[in-house]
């Protein structure tokens, strides 16, 4: 038995794999079908058609990613096979292909397993795992076109997952979100981001009160509020007063960077992309330049035009892959978080 763990989980001996599945359940086909019944219950999307990979079957990566967690929980003992730098059968030394083990070609500092494999289909792929100060990380590479390729990537993954684990996040739910460094630059420079606790909430759309709580402390903490030429109106809004957006929207609007609606601010309502770029555009000395040229640019109301043009000409509003800068859409807090960490550069 242990001779055959070997020979599987080394050169991958497709010969023992079979050997394996007969000895557990009487035959490949039953293997397979346990495979198959065990991938389903760790939830992993994958569809096994042999017990060795040789043939073609499908499986995701963050599927295999799910089977090493799996693996080395329940069965901690195959680390001692996995991190093997090869194995000696019939006098003949086969050596493991994972190269990221110590002393071999690629080696990364902590790396104890885990499998390579190889077919036309598939192309190179790794399945690594490592551990630092206590922490593991496990990547998978897949479709690789050649071995070192599957070596690099999988170092440069690695590299990442430790580099997350040892990152200082502001907050939980931004630790490995896009907006993360966002979030980061304007809670250093004590931005208020409204959020709740160790929250932030990305993906939560963002309010007129938040987005104007934002930017207002941006301005005042970059010292670059504008000063008002004339004694400014009192401003009436009957839906902000004892609400805690009271002490930035009053002033944001007493600056005249935000208006309301008759006596109404409607602080809880999202923001529109262009009612951002608007309040923006009043907030900075932009150059007199037009950004346009968006697959959407129709859809920009006409008082938001001339807004929008300089803000997306100062690249703080984009269009995309799809070329659309969306001015109706509502934004997330994360991508109000973006765009305000942009503004904050050009102070």
């Amino acid at each position: 038995m242990d001779t055959l763990l070997r020979l599987i989980m080394i050169p991958s001996a497709s010969a023992s794999c079979i050997v394996m599945a007969e000895y557990i359940s009487g035959s490949e086909a039953a293997f397979v079908q346990r495979m198959n019944e065990t991938a389903q219950r760790l939830g992993m999307t994958a569809e096994y058609e042999n017990c060795h990979g040789a043939h073609v079957h499908y499986l995701t990566a963050r599927s295999q990613a799910i089977l090493v967690r799996a693996f080395i929980d329940r069965f901690p003992q195959i680390l001692n096979y996995t991190s093997l730098t090869g194995v000696t059968f019939n006098g003949k030394w086969y050596p493991n292909t994972n190269k990221l083990l110590p002393g071999l070609d690629y080696a990364y500092d902590g790396v104890d397993g885990f499998k390579t494999g190889t077919i036309s289909a598939a192309g190179y792929c790794l399945s690594a795992t490592a551990v630092k100060n206590g922490r593991r990380i496990i990547s998978v590479v897949m479709k690789s076109s050649n071995d070192r390729t599957r070596h690099t990537d999988s170092a440069a993954l690695l590299d990442y997952g430790f580099a997350m684990l040892e990152y200082q996040s502001p907050y939980d739910d931004v630790t490995y979100h896009w907006c993360r460094e966002d979030v980061a630059d304007l809670k250093e420079l004590g931005v208020e981001l409204h959020a709740d606790g160790d929250s932030f909430r990305p993906d939560d759309q963002v309010t007129r009160a938040e987005f104007t709580a934002m930017l207002y402390t941006a301005l005042e903490q970059s010292g670059a509020l504008p000063q008002p030429t004339e004694e400014p109106e009192e401003p009436v809004f009957t839906d902000v007063e004892g609400t805690w957006a009271a002490d930035y929207i009053l002033p944001a609007a007493r600056l005249g960077l935000v208006t309301g609606t008759d006596d109404k601010f409607l602080p809880d309502q999202p923001i529109t992309r262009q009612e951002m770029m608007v309040i923006i555009d009043r907030c900075l000395d932009l150059p007199d330049e037009n950004g346009l040229g968006f697959a959407d640019d129709g859809d920009i109301t006409f008082w938001a035009l001339e807004a929008a043009a300089r803000t997306s000409a100062a690249g703080l509003f984009q269009g995309g892959s799809s070329n659309k800068l969306m001015p109706l859409f509502t934004s997330t807090r994360a991508e109000a978080a973006a765009v305000l960490s942009r503004v904050t550069d050009l102070l």
